[in-house]
């Protein structure tokens, strides 16, 4: 069973908690490069001053978030993550950061769409109906490198994993420049 969160509280459930990159390959694009445009993306984030986390979707792509400070607005949390993919989009032949150019092959797509009232995305931790029962697993960034199969984030392995990267999430929320 998938369990879904919302990127909002329920006592603030207009004003997100996050803003959320959702990376997705597109065959052949594979998982190696939806590595590469999150360290990116982090190496952006960083050079803003902002704190982020990192884990897989459970699925074919990574999810990042930064805690925000209470008062933003989907709407807001939306654009900040549009801003940086296009920016991203525009030096490089991989990102895409446009609906309409998500499905092109060989592309990775900076999915800013997600932070939209009501949606969600995979819990921490969540099983995921795949058939290696993959986890959506949070990591910290230094373990995220090329070679990480998201089949091996599954069931039986997460399990055995004593770090807790997302422990200090909520307490960590900031501005968004």
């Amino acid at each position: 069973m998938e369990i879904h969160v919302a990127l909002s509280r329920a006592e603030s459930y207009e004003s997100p908690d996050l803003a959320l990159f959702d990376i997705d390959p597109e065959p052949p694009a594979i998982f190696d490069d939806a590595v590469d445009v999150a360290l990116i993306i982090e190496d952006r984030l960083d050079h803003l001053g902002l704190k982020s986390y990192i884990k897989t979707s459970g699925k074919k792509g990574l999810h990042i978030v930064v805690p925000v400070s209470a008062g933003y607005t989907f709407e807001q949390t939306r654009e900040f993550v549009h801003r940086i993919g296009k920016s991203l989009a525009s030096g490089s032949k991989i990102i895409v950061s446009e609906l309409s150019d998500s499905k092109k092959p060989g592309t990775v797509f900076i999915d800013y769409l997600q932070n939209s009232h009501g949606r969600t995305m995979a819990c921490p931790y969540s099983l995921r109906a795949t058939p290696h029962a993959t986890v959506s697993t949070p990591l910290d960034w230094s373990d995220l490198k090329k070679g990480i199969k998201p089949e091996t984030l599954n069931i039986l392995t997460v399990a055995k994993n004593s770090k807790s990267p997302w422990q200090d999430l909520m307490k960590n929320r900031q501005s968004l420049v």
